[in-house]
């Protein structure tokens, strides 16, 4: 793993002597690398009014933050860029998103149960920065025998669904379905979209 910024090599090194950062941090000074990938932030002057943040020279050059992540051959299988230079996805959910690692340092997390179904929720750092990107997690344990409708459903029925409570700032993405298997109920003459056992939104 390594690191590239427009920073002067010693700003760097201070950055990773203060923050216990141990991998490499490459110094892309006038940003060439960053731009002939393709990575730099023309419109960081935007964001800055955006955020009511004052325009500085010096923040010229910043590219979008994100990871390549590569494969054991060094070829690049997923790019993973926030367009707010302001934004950032947590180490933990870049390696389980990215590269379908699961984390056991899911904190905090939340428990409930009714009849036949157990909900774990879960995010994927036990802290928060600001302008942090976390991954929420909602595995659903179904007793076996049972099932929970999914979409596409006959009308009449009520799919699974998940609703985050809102909260001044926060921004909720789309949740990512795993795909629910067909299901039919004898002397029904409807097709039916189910989950069943263990599943993860």
């Amino acid at each position: 793993m390594f690191a590239i910024s427009y920073d002067a090599v010693d700003v760097l090194r201070g950055f990773a002597d203060k923050h216990g950062i141990t991998y490499t941090l490459l110094s892309d000074e006038g940003s060439k690398v960053i731009r002939q990938l393709g990575l730099l932030n023309e419109h960081v002057y935007e964001h800055h009014a955006a955020y009511e943040v004052p325009k500085q020279d010096r923040h010229w050059g910043v590219p979008y933050p994100g990871a390549f992540l590569l494969d054991a051959q060094g070829r690049v299988i997923q790019k993973r860029f926030q367009q707010s230079y302001r934004e950032r996805e947590t180490g933990f959910g870049i390696l389980e998103q990215g590269f379908g690692v699961d984390s056991s340092t899911h904190r905090p997390e939340a428990d409930g149960q009714s009849e036949g179904v157990k909900v774990c929720a879960h995010l994927d750092s036990e802290t928060y920065r600001f302008f942090q990107r976390l991954w929420l997690t909602v595995e659903l344990i179904i007793d076996p025998g049972l099932h929970i409708y999914g979409r596409p459903i006959p009308e009449g029925y009520i799919p699974l669904s998940i609703a985050v409570a809102p909260l001044d700032g926060l921004v909720v993405g789309e949740p990512r379905w795993p795909a629910p298997h067909p299901y039919r109920v004898e002397g029904l003459d409807e097709a039916l979209s189910v989950y069943e056992g263990n599943v993860a939104v």
